[in-house]
């Protein structure tokens, strides 16, 4: 979900949309690997790529009658990701 707040400068003479939330359909595909460094002490590691599956742009009107683009967010969002996890409990083997 978006939230989109638009906002103008004090001296422009235009009229600015409400704000308002908006829904995006993203699909995602990740491939990641954890590197054990103590006995419960792992390292997170990956890359993601998200793709918009939504045509989103945010444009301005000018002149009233030509829309102007101001962001187009990139289609492919590719990311890296770094972590560290740890298990706080400790497994006893009872028998």
């Amino acid at each position: 979900m978006t939230y989109v707040e638009p906002t103008l400068q004090p001296s422009a003479s235009a009229k600015s949309e409400p704000r308002h939330f908006g829904t995006v359909a993203v699909a995602r595909a990740a491939l990641a690997t954890d590197v054990l460094l103590l006995s419960h002490l792992w390292l997170s590691m990956g890359v993601a790529c998200d793709v918009d599956l939504s045509p989103n742009r945010y444009d301005i009107l000018a002149g009233g009658t030509t829309l102007e683009p101001v962001v187009k967010p990139w289609v492919v969002q590719p990311s890296l990701f770094l972590g560290v996890a740890w298990e706080l409990t400790s497994r006893v083997d009872r028998r």
